[in-house]
């Protein structure tokens, strides 16, 4: 780790020092096994305290080689972070695929391989709405705010995008609708002014129904979005609909 730090032209003094004899790197001293693992740009800071509900086993082991009580809560220290400007005009595609398309492997299911659905369409549609919307202002982000995909616009407009893979249309609807209305609106705020469904699955007619009757009925600004199977791609022509107003 001393050595990941001072590429990055980091202060190694608040590591522990290097042992010369490799037998004390015990569980007894943690901190030898820290390892950075994220860069700071995708990281989220907060000044204020988090209280740690230690019944959870993803902190119980950590906060007992600390000597915590488990029983207890934890109230984690600040951290304060000084954040660097980025330019906006400069995102990378490295920033937009943050997703594995890997196949990966579920231990629960005997080794049977997994092929991922959502990350292959939410890295090809981050990557080409930047691509469009970069010469008209625009910002595209993933996992900001929690949503999927979020397009600012000049004006301070908002799309929040959500990308559910399903059997059908309605159920891409259903789990999708909820999320996107919590992101925009929980606790009583109104942040997106378009919410956009994403899915592999073509709508029916009674999806089409179903969808202009949410809109009339509730006001709720949301619209689908089919994005067809196997596809790398949506066609160009498409890609003006994701904004709420012609730039």
């Amino acid at each position: 780790m001393h050595d990941e730090v001072k590429a990055i032209g980091g202060n190694v003094e608040g590591l522990p020092p290097i042992p010369d004899d490799t037998e004390q790197l015990t569980l007894d001293k943690p901190l030898y096994y820290a390892n950075v693992k994220f860069h700071t740009g995708v990281l989220h800071f907060f000044d204020e305290r988090k209280i740690i509900k230690l019944k959870s086993s993803r902190y119980n082991v950590a906060l007992q080689l600390d000597g915590i009580i488990p029983e207890k809560n934890y109230l984690a220290h600040a951290v304060s972070v000084s954040h660097t400007a980025i330019n906006k005009s400069r995102q990378i595609k490295k920033e937009l695929d943050r997703f594995s398309e890997e196949i990966l492997t579920r231990r629960a299911d005997s080794g049977k391989p997994f092929y991922p659905r959502q990350a292959p369409i939410q890295n090809a549609l981050a990557r080409q709405l930047n691509s469009f919307l970069i010469q008209k202002n625009c910002e595209v982000t993933c996992e900001d705010e929690r949503v999927d995909i979020k397009i600012v616009e000049p004006n301070g407009s908002k799309t929040f995008i959500e990308i559910k893979p399903a059997t059908s249309a309605r159920e891409a609807i259903r789990l999708a609708l909820g999320q996107l209305l919590e992101y925009s609106h929980y606790p009583d705020t109104s942040k997106a002014a378009q919410l956009i469904i994403v899915s592999d699955a073509s709508l029916e007619q009674n999806d089409f129904v179903y969808l202009k009757n949410l809109r009339k009925s509730y006001n709720i600004p949301v619209r689908y979005v089919h994005w067809p199977l196997g596809a790398k791609k949506l066609p160009d022509n498409e890609l003006s609909n994701f904004l709420t107003s012609t730039i």
